[in-house]
């Protein structure tokens, strides 16, 4: 579990260094809404 979070972690670090952070954030809530309505 830890080398996930360290993952995502670094993922965060990159999004929070470029300027579009908001642009990341809406896409990753995009594929959980399409999960969401898979189930």
């Amino acid at each position: 579990m830890n080398a996930t979070v360290n993952l995502v972690r670094q993922k965060l670090d990159k999004i929070q260094s470029g300027s579009d952070g908001s642009n990341a954030v809406a896409a990753s809530k995009k594929p959980r809404v399409d999960d969401r309505r898979r189930i």
